[in-house]
């Protein structure tokens, strides 16, 4: 009887143990994915703040100071070389219809004679 009884003590205690072993393990898991969560808040708040002073910088993502300036330039050139390149294609068109119209006038001229 003593021997069963001191076994049965010794489940108590191993359950009593595990027990106590896997809640303080579920509440480190707990700790530990608050922790993650609000460190990745933390994290993306950080990022969120330095895109918007990169932002006022004028620069974009990962660029050494004057680039975002650079870029402006580089697309302000851009564009007046396709306004440039639409006033030359307005221009040849423009000459086509006129040309297209004096060959329309001719024809109706040698038709009349």
């Amino acid at each position: 009887d003593r021997d069963r009884g001191k076994e049965a003590e010794k489940e108590k205690e191993k359950d009593q143990s595990h027990r106590i072993e896997w809640r303080s393990r579920s509440q480190r898991r707990r700790k530990d994915a608050a922790r993650e969560v609000k460190e990745d808040s933390t994290k993306e708040r950080e990022r969120q703040r330095s895109k918007e002073m990169e932002c006022e910088r004028g620069k974009g993502r990962g660029e050494k100071d004057g680039e975002g300036k650079e870029r402006a330039k580089t697309k302000e050139k851009l564009k007046e070389r396709g306004k440039e390149k639409e006033k030359k294609y307005r221009a040849k068109e423009k000459e086509k219809k006129e040309s297209d119209k004096e060959k329309k006038e001719k024809e109706k001229e040698k038709r009349g004679k």
